[in-house]
């Protein structure tokens, strides 16, 4: 049964990621290739809107939240973390270590399956200068 689950899941998982790489195609298609940017999450050479973020810090964490319009409760139960530990990488005056891997595993995740709305707002918020709000 466990297993059947786990199948279920990944069939889900992969109809939302190619939903969401057909809307930007076609977004793409009609507004012609996106400018490239000049953050650490940048838009892949393919021109498929797919966004990449070399390595989650709490800058690019608090802009996909904010991406996505969730509150830090939401967020925080949308990747099974604690919520002291998402509003630690959001404020870079406390010492909470950056996102493990599997954390940020689940961020790229989140991340891809985002429409291609989310995905602009994450960038449109990372190019924003000392976006502290």
């Amino acid at each position: 049964m466990l297993a059947a689950f786990d199948q279920s899941a990944a069939l889900v998982r992969n109809f939302h990621t190619q939903q969401a790489q057909a809307r930007d195609e076609e977004c793409q298609r009609r507004a012609g290739r996106p400018d490239s940017r000049s953050t650490k999450a940048a838009t892949s050479d393919c021109g498929c809107g797919t966004v990449v973020v070399g390595r989650w810090t709490g800058r690019e964490t608090r802009a996909l939240r904010e991406a996505l319009r969730m509150t830090v409760h939401d967020f925080v139960q949308h990747l099974g973390a604690a919520p002291v530990t998402v509003s630690g990488w959001e404020h870079r005056h406390t010492s909470t270590p950056p996102p493990t891997m599997a954390t940020q595993a689940a961020l790229d995740e989140t991340l891809t399956l985002a429409d291609s709305n989310a995905k602009a707002r994450f960038l449109l918020i990372l190019d924003t200068p000392n976006h502290h709000t």
